[in-house]
């Protein structure tokens, strides 16, 4: 729901930028296009690409993208015959472009667009004319295929080197012990989410995308162009397969403990559960993801730019991927002082540098830049080769994806509830109390680079690569984000805890919490409701998990700028960046937290609210052992309740109590589905923060400013999406003036105190932590339900 869309003049140097609907995902894996392959085309000559010129097995395809064949020549009527391989190439000898990968059956298969089954080829002659939609098929078909093999063929490696048959072991890995067995780097618990599906010719227009829902790549078309498409740049195929390794990389301790504990069970969450790298429109996981992605074109090509063909000469959406690239702006070099940083250049495009524009994919090029400089590093100071160098990086990538995706809250093998809180809570932890961000990610990153470079030097065999060379090169990218590596992880006690050298800190700023506030300036309302039910309804349909909401159609929206009974809004609340820097992944969080006790809301947090006589209590410290007691993780809303002699404020429960005997509600009149209510529903039975949707993520704000102030279109007017927004559903039954406060909590990505303890030699905050207020600021937003 594009509540108010950005629209970008057509320019001399600027086109409406390309988006890539869900590209959820990353990418890491040396999948690895042979270099030594025919890679300058034909020549100039059009060659007749037809089966009788080519043997069963073989076909012709586009060794590269055409600008890169056509020494950048090519334009939309280039016969595309002239740039491809002269020499056929090995495709398969099968009779569909379907394929078993050598330690996984049945994991490809490429076909037209959805509803439209493999082509059937008798001969298994793979040569059509270019403009068909077989060769687009047969071109992605042999790039996917190489790259799969190179991938699981990689994936096989690093497992036998962090677990080999004789001798020791170089270092504790976050690598299953059972991946070699069950293939969880890839497998599933179903075959049909092994195999990875791919549209090579879609209808998606404008687009290319990964959905792991259906383990699907769609390869689509660039409007106003004939015989434009996405699958005639490898650069665009192997950014998506990118994502597509991301999503099993991030669940690779997940499947592992599927394959070994759910099979036959029926607890869902713990075992058909599993995370992904970024849940929200625009948070920066999913901007991490776009940085990594881009990174694999690099790792499969080596060329520092994504997108040269469709994306760059006819979209103006094409990236670079290192400072190096003549696109860049003056200023921006590869110098320390001059890299592409954390959080400067987040929004930056190099085709029209004068604006920011809040798009995952511009603030993913920070990600990008930085592993390609590291894959310079590593080659010059670890590994002596540039292919070694990637695969460097892409280990790297392994151990720190199994590790912040795992929902069994384990980290390694060996530990327990050291990572994303514990295996009940591990999926909200992820999602929105702790998700990946550019801090934790950056922090999570280095402390594997630590560990398989400098700890053990058996990767980094040239053993030149220093923890300061690392500090500073993150630093030069403003990543260096975190005063020590957390190598306790939620271990007690700070004892083998590395710290960062803060001399290495002089371009990552760390930012107090106490600069966010609430914006109390009379020019802004404190809060702004979005409830027109054309557009919730989209946002229904397209963010929310149908089993979350009661009403799925917004029948009762109104669309009056209030929130009223029934309704499911959206409500972004007005924070300001107090600092003179910029504030950067700034989260509003709606959802359940310990701020109760014995259901009654503590009175001793930071924001004095709710009195003792206005019904509050003394809350105990919150302790690794009580943060889960009953009554204490409970919804952010509470009802302020008036009996004619006294006023208070009650959990929802509660005033459900008070309004059967006031009015005769009944629990099945709570929010919830079918007849039965559960104590979460009866807990949630007014206001319901939307789980999937209940977080409001901000990905920068400039300093002394708002993000209404920091993201204008043309007019000057703000911009809000969905994910500037938190959602919430009222329940229809909720009397009119009824008064809400929400007890919400801030937090930011380059925040200092969100994540060091200060009274515990700044080691990071244990997860439990993050189940109060300890890490946060508190927010409260009040409203009245309206007509």
């Amino acid at each position: 729901m594009n509540i108010a869309v950005r629209k970008l003049r057509k320019k001399q140097r600027e086109l409406k930028a390309l988006t890539f609907y869900l590209c959820l995902g990353l990418l890491t894996t040396s999948c690895l296009v042979d270099p030594a392959q025919n890679r300058t085309g034909s020549g100039g000559k059009a060659l007749k690409n037809t089966q009788d010129t080519v043997s069963a097995g073989y076909g012709r395809v586009l060794a590269a993208n055409p600008l890169i064949l056509s020494d950048y020549s090519a334009d939309e009527d280039t016969d595309l015959s002239t740039l491809i391989t002269r020499s056929p190439v090995p495709i398969t000898n099968n009779q569909y472009l379907i394929k078993d990968c050598t330690m996984v059956a049945n994991c490809l298969e490429v076909t037209e667009d959805t509803g439209i089954s493999p082509f059937y080829n008798e001969t298994s002659q793979w040569a059509f004319p270019v403009t068909s939609t077989e060769f687009l098929q047969i071109n992605a078909y042999y790039h996917m295929s190489k790259i799969m093999d190179t991938y699981l063929s990689d994936m096989q490696n690093y497992y036998n080197i962090v677990y080999p048959d004789t001798g020791s072991r170089p270092y504790s890995s976050t690598i299953p012990s059972d991946s070699d067995q069950h293939k969880s780097f890839w497998k599933s618990l179903t075959n049909s989410s092994s195999k990875l599906i791919v549209e090579a010719d879609s209808s998606l227009k404008d687009n290319a995308s990964f959905s792991p829902s259906n383990f699907k790549i769609r390869l689509g078309y660039l409007s106003g162009y004939t015989n434009l498409k996405m699958a005639q740049d490898p650069s665009v195929i192997y950014h998506e397969f990118g994502h597509t390794v991301v999503e099993r990389l991030m669940n690779h301790r997940n499947r592992s403990y599927a394959v070994n504990n759910c099979l036959g069970s029926d607890e869902y969450e713990v075992c058909s559960g599993e995370s992904q790298l970024g849940y929200f429109a625009h948070d920066d996981a999913l901007s991490i993801n776009e940085g990594l992605s881009d990174y694999f074109s690099y790792f499969v090509n080596s060329r520092e730019h994504m997108g040269e063909w469709g994306l760059g000469k006819f979209k103006n959406a094409s990236r670079p991927l290192s400072e190096d690239d003549s696109l860049h702006i003056a200023g921006i070099s590869s110098d320390s002082d001059s890299r592409l940083r954390y959080p400067e250049y987040l929004g930056y495009n190099v085709y029209s540098p004068e604006k920011r524009i809040d798009d995952i994919h511009l603030d993913g090029q920070i990600i990008s830049h930085f592993l390609v400089a590291l894959t310079k590093e590593f080659q010059n100071k670890c590994t002596g080769t540039h292919t070694q160098a990637k695969k460097l990086v892409f280990y790297t990538l392994a151990e720190t994806l199994a590790e912040l995706g795992d929902l069994t809250a384990k980290a390694k093998d060996s530990f327990v509830d050291q990572i994303n809180l514990d295996i009940n809570y591990a999926h909200e932890w992820l999602k929105s109390v702790k998700p990946v961000n550019f801090r934790n990610f950056s922090q999570a990153f280095a402390r594997n680079v630590l560990k398989m470079t400098i700890q053990s030097t058996s990767l980094c065999p040239l053993n030149s690569f220093s923890k300061d060379d690392l500090e500073q090169l993150l630093d030069s990218y403003g990543l260096l984000l975190f005063r020590t590596y957390n190598t306790n992880y939620n271990f007690t006690g700070t004892s083998g805890n590395v710290t960062v050298n803060q001399l290495n800190r002089k371009k990552s700023e760390l930012i107090s919490k106490n600069l966010l506030i609430e914006d109390t300036r009379s020019t802004y309302s404190d809060i702004s409701v979005f409830d027109i039910r054309s557009t919730i309804y989209q946002t229904i349909r397209n963010q929310m998990k149908i089993e979350e909401v009661t009403t799925t159609d917004a029948r009762y929206n109104n669309g009056n700028g209030q929130v009223s009974p029934g309704e499911i809004v959206g409500i972004f609340a007005n924070v300001f960046n107090k600092s003179n820097s910029i504030m950067a992944g700034t989260r509003v969080l709606a959802s359940d937290w310990a701020h109760m006790q014995d259901g009654l809301p503590c009175t001793d947090l930071s924001d004095n609210f709710p009195s003792l006589a206005q019904g509050g209590t003394t809350c105990d410290q919150l302790t690794k052992d009580n943060y889960d007691d009953s009554g204490r993780i409970m919804p952010v809303c509470m009802l302020t309740y008036n009996d004619g002699s006294s006023t208070k404020i009650l959990n929802q429960h509660e005033f459900l109590k008070k309004m059967k005997s006031d009015i005769g509600l009944l629990e099945q009149d709570c929010l919830g589905q079918g007849e039965d209510r559960t104590q979460d529903d009866l807990n949630n039975c007014f206001v319901k923060a939307i789980p999937s949707a209940n977080t409001q993520n901000i990905p920068f704000m400039l300093p002394n400013s708002n993000w209404q102030e920091t993201m204008q279109d043309e007019q000057g007017q703000p911009i809000f999406t969905d994910s500037n927004l938190m959602f919430f559903e009222i329940n229809k039954n909720i009397p009119i003036g009824t008064e809400v406060t929400c007890r919400l909590r801030t937090t930011f990505s380059n925040c200092d105190d969100c994540y060091h303890d200060s009274q515990s030699s700044y080691d990071d905050f244990s997860d439990f932590e993050f189940a109060g207020e300890k890490p946060f600021n508190i927010l409260n937003i009040n409203f009245k339900i309206g007509q």
